[in-house]
């Protein structure tokens, strides 16, 4: 194993300058092409999961930042906070979220959290409101909770669409 200047082998942190220069020089000892561009660098993360359930502990506001408890200690569902105690700070591109609300966040590309979805700390009923990202889908034109219907798009726009029963016997 490599040894760091400090005589320690703790792990070497690489950035993306430093493999561009390795990725170049590795291309000149080997022979290769000047024609051939070389391969486009990814970024890979080997911190842990790209996926995190947190926990909001104040209410995080839509393009803010906020450092989040991860809840994944405990059963599927029974989350509790991990113990020791850990975090991860995540931008909110999406909606206002309450405080003690359970979150999803991912780690993109570019190695920053994100929300992906949020849930709502006052509806424990059976019944769970349609949304997508944490957007309340109740709020698109059209909605009757009382009735069966679709989410449909007309004319680029989203709109509910209300469904009927077919006749017994009318189908093939």
């Amino acid at each position: 194993m490599a040894r760091r200047l400090d005589g320690s082998d703790r792990g070497v942190l690489i950035t993306q300058e430093s493999a561009r220069r390795i990725q170049r020089v590795v291309q000149r000892i080997e022979g290769g092409s000047r024609d051939i561009p070389p391969m486009p660098l990814r970024t890979a993360f080997d911190e842990g999961d790209p996926v995190r359930l947190c926990k909001t502990s104040e209410p995080w506001l839509r393009d803010t930042e906020a450092t989040l408890a991860i809840w994944e200690a405990g059963t599927a569902t029974a989350p509790e906070a991990n113990s020791p105690a850990e975090t991860v700070d995540a931008v909110n591109l999406f909606k206002d979220v309450a405080e003690g609300v359970y979150v999803v966040v991912a780690r993109a590309a570019n190695g920053r959290w994100y929300l992906v979805e949020a849930g709502n700390p006052e509806d424990e009923s059976d019944c769970k409101k349609p949304a997508i990202a944490g957007e309340d889908l109740t709020t698109v034109s059209g909605y009757d909770a009382t009735k069966t219907q679709l989410l449909g798009h007309e004319s680029g726009c989203l709109r509910w669409i209300d469904t009927s029963a077919c006749e017994e016997g009318s189908g093939p």
